[in-house]
């Protein structure tokens, strides 16, 4: 890491950068795409039980998948995408990200905002989008000059009923990996326990990758308290999207509480509701073979804008927030 960290290609870039896009395009660096995160680590005879242990949580955290399913490339940028000597400064609120959406909402007018509504088709018309939209008014049209995407990648070529050429350079569109997310709520946790549970919560003997302590950013814990335990299915052979949706709930509550209680036995008594949600993972896997599309050059179509941090490269808030950043400027251009 303290070498990767900081060292540049044949262009003077880093191997690993954030965003992605501003990422060395050395070929030296551009081949560890090509082959899977575990396959380097053995290559470099640097895969012991430590070792494994860390990056298969880290990839499992952010692709749902393990290092054989994930490129070098990737995992390394996990790692080594920041310099050893940055300093790292965080600012969180209650609400973490939610605090930013409520103040972009409030900078434009209420009329201005339409939710609950779908997007059905997208369709090239001139030199202009003529957007279908569906809500409970019923269907209407939209013509816009400038037309920003920020869903998900993988469901353009439904919108489009002939996808753009440039747009089929994107390749394949990354399979997600299924989660099962649940909420567990708990009641009467004696203080002396409540004081020992951090924001993120790992174990070493989980395949899950831990619970998050939702009422942590709180200036003044409320009850009852709430975790949130995500399983990536991925880690738990032979569970499918399919096998893990005919589950009943008895069934992926004893899924869930073997883990909890294999991490933190002494919960469990004070359990008192838990709600699943059988979900895909946020952001594609990038598998062997899959450059990231920041780090190739592709002519997006005219006036049509990606958003959405899985069109470029990896889910880190940097490079969603980049991606918005440069949607803004290329529209100011006109």
């Amino acid at each position: 890491m303290d070498f990767l960290s900081s060292f540049r290609g044949d262009d003077q870039k880093r191997w690993f950068s954030i965003p992605t896009s501003t990422s060395s395009r050395d070929s030296r660096a551009i081949e560890l795409f090509e082959i899977s995160f575990e396959e380097y680590l053995r290559q470099t005879d640097l895969l012991d039980e430590e070792v494994r242990y860390v990056t298969e949580y880290a990839c499992k955290d952010d692709y749902g998948a393990p290092i054989s399913k994930v490129s070098a490339w990737a995992g390394l940028h996990y790692f080594c995408c920041r310099p050893r000597s940055y300093k790292q400064f965080t600012l969180s609120t209650q609400s973490g990200n939610g605090h930013l959406v409520e103040h972009l909402l409030n900078s434009f007018n209420v009329q201005s905002r339409k939710s609950g509504t779908l997007l059905c088709s997208i369709q090239r018309q001139s030199d202009d989008w003529l957007c279908l939209l569906y809500s409970k008014e019923g269907f209407k049209t939209i013509r816009c000059k400038h037309l920003v995407y920020a869903g998900k990648s993988h469901a353009l070529s439904t919108l489009f009923s002939e996808l753009p050429e440039d747009l089929k350079k994107l390749e394949k569109p990354l399979q997600q990996a299924p989660w099962l997310t649940t909420q567990v709520v708990m009641e009467n946790l004696p203080d002396q326990l409540l004081e020992t549970i951090c924001w993120d919560n790992v174990s070493k003997t989980s395949r899950s990758v831990g619970y998050i302590y939702s009422n942590y950013f709180q200036t003044t814990i409320q009850k009852p308290i709430l975790l949130t335990h995500f399983y990536p299915l991925l880690a738990i052979p032979k569970l499918t999207i399919k096998k893990i949706s005919s589950l009943t709930e008895s069934e992926l509550a004893e899924l869930v509480l073997e883990d909890l209680g294999a991490m933190n036995p002494e919960y469990l008594p004070y359990i008192s509701q838990m709600i699943f949600r059988r979900l895909f993972h946020g952001m594609g896997i990038p598998k062997p073979g899959f450059v990231l599309p920041s780090l190739r050059s592709i002519d997006w179509p005219k006036g049509l804008y990606l958003a959405n941090s899985d069109a470029f490269g990896l889910p880190l808030f940097e490079e969603a927030f980049q991606a918005g950043v440069q949607c803004a400027r290329e529209i100011a251009k006109g």
